[in-house]
């Protein structure tokens, strides 16, 4: 069977509040035969007949007025969800675990602590700091972990680089100052 569509149901609800497919034609900017089909389509879901249409409008039956208290409260609690995650991202509150190498943790994460709290005072921040040289995996429990990694070929390229006598990099015209 297919899944119930929330669209037919907001349609059943704009079209029982409405009291005709007309006035909620017009309210919802859609042509009165899209919003018949999809009332048709949502009592052919059910197996139940919902309202019965007359020129005059619709009159809803005994199981269609039980099935509107359901919907509407079942779409005020869609809502209230919505407005409550909209809220948590324009506020953010609670813990992020974060787990990083000590140096990391010192050198970058902690000067820009001071600045991430105030901006989101709700949140708390717990760093798990480890030993980079230790091989650390991240734990399920964990909301962001950091791993440093040394690139391929670093320590050849520090053994060719401790050959040669170190000089400054830098524009032309600077390094003709330095000297």
């Amino acid at each position: 069977m297919k899944d119930l569509d929330l669209n037919d149901v907001r349609t059943f609800v704009a079209v029982a509040q409405a009291g005709t497919l007309t006035a909620a034609a017009k309210e919802l900017h859609l042509p009165t035969s899209t919003l018949s089909r999809a009332l048709t389509r949502l009592e052919r879901h059910l197996g139940v007949l919902l309202a019965r249409r007359s020129p005059r409008g619709l009159v809803l039956t005994d199981s269609g007025n039980s099935y509107l208290q359901s919907c509407r409260r079942a779409l005020w609690m869609l809502r209230y969800g919505s407005e409550l995650l909209q809220h948590r991202r324009s506020k953010p509150s609670g813990l992020i675990k974060v787990a990083c190498p000590i140096t990391m943790a010192r050198d970058l994460l902690a000067p820009l602590l001071k600045e991430f709290l105030g901006r989101y005072p709700d949140l708390r921040i717990e760093i798990e700091a480890y030993a980079s040289s230790y091989d650390q995996e991240p734990r399920e429990d964990v909301d962001v972990f950091f791993k440093l990694r040394a690139p391929k070929g670093l320590l050849a390229t520090r053994a060719a680089l401790s050959r040669h006598r170190p000089r400054p990099f830098c524009e032309p015209r600077l390094c003709q100052s330095i000297k």
